[in-house]
């Protein structure tokens, strides 16, 4: 669930930056923001799952955990930039008037 989240994340921000239309850019950060709170929810639910396993013993599940959790942390740092960086580009739009010049 979390992985399909981050690819529409990633591919809609990839294509607001290609096209920069307006619409892509309120969808980017709209599914940013979602990203985020996703990424937020992982990164606590992965944090007791680690603090639970005993460290004891360390075996592959606990690496894998442990990997899990610095990549959620990225992804969570990633998609707050992002979504920052979109807000900023909202926030300073202004809507240019279009000037149609007729040829003689």
């Amino acid at each position: 669930m979390y992985l399909l989240q981050y690819i529409i994340s990633g591919s809609l921000a990839v294509a607001a930056e290609n096209t920069r239309r307006r619409d892509l850019v309120k969808a980017c950060l709209g599914m940013n923001v979602v990203s985020s709170i996703f990424a937020g929810v992982g990164f606590i639910l992965y944090s007791i799952r680690v603090s639970l396993v005993s460290f004891h013993i360390l075996t592959i599940h606990v690496g894998i955990l442990a990997v899990l959790l610095v990549l959620n942390i990225l992804e969570l740092c990633i998609a707050i930039a992002t979504s920052a960086f979109g807000c900023k580009s909202e926030c300073r739009y202004t809507a240019m008037p279009e000037v149609v010049f007729q040829q003689v």
